[in-house]
């Protein structure tokens, strides 16, 4: 799956998710250089995914984030997004949005 997007750090030419448990998240750069963003720990669609996010940091620094979609039958989609773990990080933790 790719969702090319503009982001905050710079302006990768796409995110990249490899679509399976253990795959990576990655910004692939105009100049072809490919930055770690996460890894996906649970890939069950068109239920859920989850993954570690580590962005710009060390995979040990990784806070856990879980996305479900739940059907509720009239046309619609619930989307659910939780960021747990932040509090590992400390201070950063608090700057995380």
């Amino acid at each position: 799956m790719v969702a090319p997007r503009p982001h905050r750090h710079g302006d990768p030419d796409a995110v990249v998710l490899e679509p399976h448990a253990g795959g990576r998240i990655y910004e692939r750069t105009h100049d072809g250089r490919e930055v770690d963003w996460g890894e996906i720990t649970a890939w069950e669609p068109p239920r859920r995914l989850a993954y570690l996010w580590h962005i710009r940091r060390d995979r040990l620094d990784a806070t856990d984030v879980e996305i479900t979609f739940t059907d509720r039958g009239d046309g619609t989609t619930r989307v659910e997004i939780i960021h747990s773990g932040r509090e590992r990080l400390g201070d950063d933790g608090r700057n995380l949005a």
